[in-house]
């Protein structure tokens, strides 16, 4: 595979959260095809640790997501928009704590690149 087969489509700015609601981390990946054996992961880039929020294994049939616990049941992935190259984040209920950058790690085959995605949260507006 030519490696310009692939990118990924850097967001235009920070993606604004509002605690309680939920919100999607852009990560769109654009490709003619999109391999089944598709990796991805999502990584949390604390101030003192990395998080590996969720990570989807094409390879592994049965069982392809994986959650970490610090995010147990609130996160997503488009599935159904895979073939789209949408490979998004949707987490619900945000928190203060989810603020800060987001990576977006997709593994091909022998193609790999990541992109930001810096999440603000912001408290509710009455």
């Amino acid at each position: 595979l030519l490696a310009g087969q692939f990118k990924i489509i850097p967001p235009d700015n920070p993606v604004i959260g509002v605690i309680g609601k939920g919100v999607t981390l852009p990560c769109q990946l654009e490709a003619k095809t999109t391999p089944e054996r598709l990796f991805v992961q999502w990584i949390f880039i604390g101030k003192s640790q990395r998080i590996f929020v969720t990570t989807y294994d094409g390879k592994n049939k049965q069982n392809p997501i994986s959650e970490d616990e610090t995010y147990q049941g609130r996160t997503n992935f488009f599935q159904t928009e895979f073939n789209k190259g949408n490979m998004s984040l949707h987490l619900k209920n945000v928190m203060l704590s989810d603020e800060g950058k987001y990576t977006c790690n997709i593994f091909l085959e022998n193609w790999y690149d990541e992109v930001v995605v810096d999440l603000n949260v912001a408290g509710e507006w009455n």
